[in-house]
């Protein structure tokens, strides 16, 4: 399974990104909290037979860094350096992929950028499609 790594051209951090040889459309997939890449391993074959994965770590797992400033953990940093990622392999459009925390980061990539969307798909991720229900469940559910 042929890949290469992919350093976006610009930014102030640096996610790190494999790019995997596929057929289709590049495809962003972003694993959840406590994963890494290696979480999408046991499926990359099958989906490079519909797309070309390419795989982003967040911050503080696998091998990208852990910035030390807490801007780049916010959900509008993640939206910005996935669209670097999208500028830096010079497409307009791909398709969307998460699980769990990676789910309501491309959500919100999604909702932030429709246009560059081909389509979404996401999975495990209750707190992506939250409420206010849902958050005062989530509060009395919690340990003090």
């Amino acid at each position: 399974m042929g890949c290469s790594s992919l350093a976006p051209v610009t930014g102030r951090w640096d996610l790190h990104v494999e790019v995997h040889h596929g057929d289709g459309p590049y495809a962003l997939l972003v694993h959840g909290i406590l994963s890494s890449r290696a979480q999408w391993l046991p499926n990359l074959d099958a989906v490079r037979t519909v797309c070309r994965p390419v795989v982003v770590e967040l911050w503080g797992h696998g091998r990208s860094p852990e910035p030390s400033d807490p801007e780049a953990y916010t959900p509008d940093a993640y939206v910005e350096a996935f669209d670097r990622v999208r500028r830096s392999l010079g497409v307009e459009s791909w398709l969307i992929i998460g699980q769990s925390l990676g789910a309501a980061l491309t959500l919100r990539y999604a909702l932030s950028h429709p246009e560059r969307a081909i389509a979404q798909v996401f999975t495990n991720s209750s707190s992506a499609l939250a409420d206010e229900v849902w958050r005062t469940r989530m509060r009395g559910a919690r340990p003090g």
